[in-house]
Parts: C-alpha cells; sequence; structure tokens
C-alpha cells in the first residue's frame, strides 16, 4: 500500500511539474511575442 501511495504521489508531482513548465513556456512565448510586437512598431 505504502509503495502504491509513493507511486500515485510521484505521479501527481510530475503532473504538476509539467503544468507548470507548459505555463512557465506560455508566458515566456507570450513576453517574446509582445517584445517582437513592440519591435516591430
Amino acid at each position: 500500500v505504502d509503495v502504491d501511495l509513493e507511486v500515485e504521489v510521484e505521479v501527481q508531482v510530475v503532473g504538476v511539474v509539467q503544468i507548470v513548465v507548459v505555463v512557465l513556456v506560455g508566458v515566456v512565448l507570450l513576453e517574446i511575442d509582445v517584445v517582437l510586437v513592440v519591435v516591430d512598431v
């Protein structure tokens, strides 16, 4: 049971990390787009 709980926790942590990475990448891309727009103008 303990092993199963540990595995479930690890899976949840990996999922959260993936979500955080996706959000960070999205924010960075948005910032880059804004910078490019400002440079173009």
